[in-house]
């Protein structure tokens, strides 16, 4: 079993030598897991999540048996989750989990960037009204403001203990 993850900002890459580093596999780009990697070779596969889906997710599907599923996005909040699963048409065999990564708008580029600042400002102005803020939103609050990293070891509890359980099964 190999790792095999789309970055955008550095997040989910930290994400996956972190877990490359607990579960002892190698990690792996999508550009080079697709040159260097066996077609059917089962992996993990993390990945930032883009306008409600996995970024690469189709073509990565295509050639590997992907066992479980790491999304990396932004908030704090992840119910967006199951609109993933449903998206993509994620057999329900296959573990996914969410991962909270960052806003590095420093590292973004192109229509990303252009896209990212229209929801920085949103999330500002909308947020700013607000009298009480939940957690969640005072969290996204402060990423839309400051920026920054929230990538944990912590976050990768769930999804090591399920590859583990799947190895040993």
């Amino acid at each position: 079993m190999k790792i095999v993850y789309a970055s955008g900002t550095g997040f989910t890459k930290e994400y996956a030598q972190m877990l490359a580093q607990e579960l002892s596999l190698e990690a792996y780009a999508v550009k080079d897991a697709l040159s260097l990697l066996e077609e059917g070779e089962e992996i993990i596969y993390l990945a930032y999540i883009r306008a409600g889906g996995l970024r690469y997710f189709n073509k990565v599907n295509r050639k590997f048996k992907i066992v479980a599923i790491g999304a990396v996005g932004m908030s704090l909040d992840s119910t967006q989750i199951n609109g993933i699963r449903k998206r993509h048409r994620i057999n329900p065999s296959v573990g996914l989990f969410y991962m909270q990564g960052g806003y590095a708008p420093d590292r973004i580029k192109g229509c990303d960037k252009f896209v990212m600042n229209i929801v920085k400002k949103i999330t500002i102005k909308q947020l700013s009204k607000k009298q009480e803020l939940t957690d969640i939103e005072r969290d996204a609050l402060d990423l839309a403001l400051n920026g920054g990293s929230r990538v944990n070891k912590e976050a990768l509890t769930d999804i090591i203990s399920f590859v583990k359980n799947k190895e040993t099964a």
